[in-house]
Formats: C-alpha cells, sequence, structure tokens
C-alpha cells in the first residue's frame, strides 16, 4: 500500500473495506476514503458507512441500474456494475490527485464467481487484501486485535444480488428486499438472503446456523413477507449464502 499512495480507498462499510481503511490509518498511510451511494446499496449500509469515514470520508454517488445489462440482471450484471462505479471512482481520484484505487477483496473472494473482479482488473483496481493472501477469517482475526468495530458482521452484498439472472429490476423492488431483509435482521436473523425469482414466490435463504432463530420466530417472518406483499414465500436451507443464482 506504500506504494500506491496518494490513493482512495472505496470503503463499502463492510468489514473487509473497513479494515483496509483502519489499515491505513494505523500505518498513516495517504489515501482519502470514498463510499459509493446508489440504488443497490441500503439505507443502513450507507449510514453505517459515513458514521465510520466520519469527516474523513467522501460520498460519491452512482447508479448502476442505468446501465440496460445492469438492470436487466444479465450475467454480466456484476462487471457492468463495478466497471461503471469504479470508473467514476477512478476519476475523481485523478481528478484530485490520487491515481491509485484500492478496495477490499480479499483471498476467499477469488473463490466464487465473481465478474466484478474481472472489471476491477481492467481498471487498474488495486485489491491489497487478496494480494497479500488474505482470508475473510484472518481479516476478521486482525480486526478483533485492531478493536474495530464489529469484527464479525455478517456479508451483505449488494441488493441486485439477490434478482435472478434476466430479472427486470427496479427501485422499488430494491426497497422491498431492503425492508424485509432491515426487518428480518432485528427479528434476529444473521446468515440469510432474500431471493427474487420472476413470477414465483420469493425465497428466505439461510444457513444452518439460522435453524433455531428461525423456527423461533416462523410467525414473526411470515408477517413480515405478507406486510411487502410477498404471500406465500419459501424457505430454503443451503450450506453457503454466497452464488445462489450462480449454482450449475
Amino acid at each position: 500500500m506504500r506504494g500506491l499512495q496518494p490513493g482512495v480507498i472505496a470503503v463499502s462499510g463492510g468489514i473487509d473495506s473497513r479494515f483496509l481503511w483502519a489499515a491505513a490509518c494505523r500505518f498513516e498511510l495517504d489515501f482519502q476514503p470514498v463510499f459509493l451511494v446508489g440504488p443497490h446499496m441500503t439505507a443502513s449500509e450507507t449510514e453505517w458507512a459515513k458514521g465510520v469515514l466520519g469527516r474523513a470520508g467522501h460520498v460519491l454517488t452512482v447508479d448502476p441500474l442505468a446501465h440496460p445489462a445492469v438492470r436487466q440482471t444479465q450475467i454480466s450484471r456484476c462487471f457492468h456494475c463495478k466497471y461503471e462505479s469504479f470508473a467514476k471512482l477512478r476519476a475523481w481520484g485523478l481528478a484530485h490527485g490520487r491515481p491509485w484505487v484500492l478496495e477490499g477483496s480479499q483471498e476467499s473472494d477469488g473463490q466464487a464467481f465473481r465478474p466484478g473482479r474481472r472489471a476491477l482488473r481492467f481498471l487498474g483496481i488495486k485489491s491489497p487484501l487478496a494480494d497479500v493472501g488474505l482470508s475473510k477469517t484472518e481479516v476478521r482475526e486482525i480486526a478483533r486485535d485492531w478493536a474495530l468495530d464489529w469484527p464479525d458482521q455478517p456479508s451483505r452484498p449488494c441488493l441486485l444480488t439477490r434478482f435472478a439472472y434476466e430479472t427486470v429490476v427496479t427501485c422499488s423492488a430494491l426497497r422491498r428486499v431492503e425492508a424485509i431483509e432491515d426487518r428480518l435482521f432485528r427479528i434476529g436473523l444473521r446468515y440469510f438472503r432474500v431471493r427474487v425469482v420472476p413470477e414465483a414466490p420469493w425465497i428466505l435463504q439461510i444457513t444452518a446456523e439460522e435453524t433455531e432463530v428461525f423456527e423461533h420466530n416462523r410467525t414473526a417472518i411470515a408477517d413480515v413477507f405478507a406486510a411487502h406483499g410477498n404471500s406465500p414465500w419459501r424457505l430454503e436451507r443451503t450450506a453457503t449464502l454466497s452464488g445462489y443464482f450462480d449454482q450449475p
């Protein structure tokens, strides 16, 4: 990171990018944290990130839904979303004398289907955590040692990942997913996703460790879906949450 100064760090509010920003602060490196705001991000994440960044942070608004491949959730969606967002961030950095842009992908991210990673490489965006081989588990361990807030923060990818490919996504649908997930989080679920398939009941995807919380709150969870016009819905238990629509 020392050789990439002065630069910009894209901070999402998740533990990986927060850890990267904390490392820059800890070692007194010259980086400006920037949070990308758009319809694909949740309001809670936006407020959390603003609180983390404080006065040091800059907020940059992007709208990936303006790109047809993103709006129609084509399989190349993630590539175009990342490209449009980080191209704008890179341009902002260059205009402010900061030619290098860093982001928080870690080694574990390289093991899954991530078209967005190709866009980052194409733009010359740097991923220091992945480059040195730090895994999500190691990031959490070091974050805990550094006394960072919420080192066990569950991952919450952008809301576009909740929609099946070839589904036309609207801002109103994104807000419905956000509202349901926020309510379910307050009920007590942590490792879960709401999944949207056209012309079918919406899906609540959970991992095995959420079984007890789900069973204890089954009625309240059903009420949340019903309150947002999603009844019936169905439950699906999976070993992991990531890559749901990328499975064969």
